[in-house]
């Protein structure tokens, strides 16, 4: 967990805190061939080390070769380390290596082996359980030893590992160019900082976008040229791509009861307007960082209200970030028409209102107070 009590081990994916996106960025720069995950589990169980539970527990863009040959292959140096110690463990009876946000399977959809531990805790240095007492040396004896077990099955696996990452991509790119889906275009520009902060997520995942070179249609609906943007399915990240854009089926979980998280399509989580691509239209300019830049403007001063829909996706952390800092906001209950500077508008529902009057603050400080939630948050007022 982090400062926030999040458990950033479902973090991988929506990346909503900094400490996954600077983990994540890192991640990729190493792009490791073994990743490992030690957790605790309740105080009396024994030692959890994958395989996983294998019914509708495994993810289906990531190979067999790495549930069938991989995980089995290091299963047995961890088997071998325990048994020498004489500790107790179990294997394929729990957990899950679906969702693509956990520490130990986001490796395996980056062409390397996540790996998932589970050690029973002493809750401290020494905790009473149904049949001894379990102290804090004992748990971590376990995890050293299967880190140990972990680098030694690396290092004498060591091609096979390379060569599987490698396959990996290699394969991702074969099943991208015979899938139906070529890609997927979006252009979700009615709400700027949504569409930046997917933007960023695809960044940060290293997944190719490409702003779209010319206006494309498909369908009965046309995208427009420099402003939608096409994610193609002929790419490493592939796998990556797929779960951000492709849902879950009921074919996917064939158990009625599963571990965790069951679903995660990035874009439907986004309410992203997206499209499935059965043609790839010419491509322009690749994504860049300055795609995802907050356009700082001034704010100017208000000589009645300043107004922020709530529709904007920064919205909730500006109303967050004003009310801890003693401003009074008020919000719409319906939509209405207003004057603005740039002319008449309608505002929705939820619409933030801070008057310039009825503050205990004085004019110029509220009035700096709204700058600094434009450039903190990148909300619209």
């Amino acid at each position: 967990t982090n400062h926030y009590w999040f458990d950033l081990n479902r973090d991988w994916l929506p990346l909503a805190h900094v400490e996954s996106r600077n983990r994540v960025d890192f991640y990729h720069q190493w792009l490791p061939n073994v990743a490992t995950d030690y957790h605790e589990m309740g105080t009396n169980a024994t030692y959890f080390f994958e395989p996983t539970e294998p019914f509708g527990s495994e993810n289906p863009l990531v190979p067999r070769r790495n549930y069938d040959e991989l995980n089995n292959l290091f299963a047995q140096y961890y088997r071998d380390a325990l048994d020498d110690i004489g500790s107790l463990y179990y294997t394929r009876e729990s957990y899950d290596n679906s969702y693509p946000g956990y520490g130990s399977t986001y490796p395996d959809i980056q062409g390397g082996l996540g790996l998932l531990f589970e050690q029973a805790s002493s809750r401290g240095h020494l905790q009473s359980t149904s049949t001894e007492d379990l102290s804090f040396a004992f748990t971590i004896r376990n995890q050293l030893r299967t880190s140990m077990a972990t680098i030694q099955a690396a290092v004498e696996n060591r091609q096979r590992l390379l060569e599987y990452q490698r396959w990996f991509f290699e394969t991702a790119l074969e099943k991208a160019k015979k899938s139906t889906v070529k890609g997927w275009v979006f252009d979700d520009w009615q709400d700027p900082t949504r569409m930046r902060a997917f933007l960023d997520l695809l960044r940060h995942h290293r997944i190719e976008a490409y702003r779209l070179a010319e206006d494309f249609t498909e369908g009965n609906k046309t995208w427009k040229a420099e402003r939608a943007f096409v994610v193609p399915a002929a790419q490493k990240q592939w796998r990556m791509a797929m779960s951000f854009f492709e849902p879950r089926t009921n074919e996917d979980i064939p158990d009625s009861v599963f571990y965790d998280a069951s679903a995660w399509t990035v874009a439907l989580a986004f309410d992203l307007d997206y499209h499935r691509l059965r043609q790839l239209p010419k491509l322009g300019r690749p994504l860049t960082e300055d795609d995802v830049a907050r356009p700082l403007v001034p704010v100017r001063e208000a000589g009645y209200a300043w107004l922020i829909p709530w529709e904007d996706y920064a919205a909730p952390g500006a109303l967050y970030f004003l009310l801890r800092n003693g401003v009074h906001v008020k919000t719409a209950f319906a939509s209405f028409n207003s004057q603005t500077r740039l002319g008449k508008r309608n505002f929705g529902r939820g619409t933030l209102l801070v008057s310039v009057a009825d503050q205990a603050l004085s004019k110029k400080a509220l009035h700096k107070l709204m700058q600094q939630a434009h450039e903190q948050h990148g909300v619209q007022i």
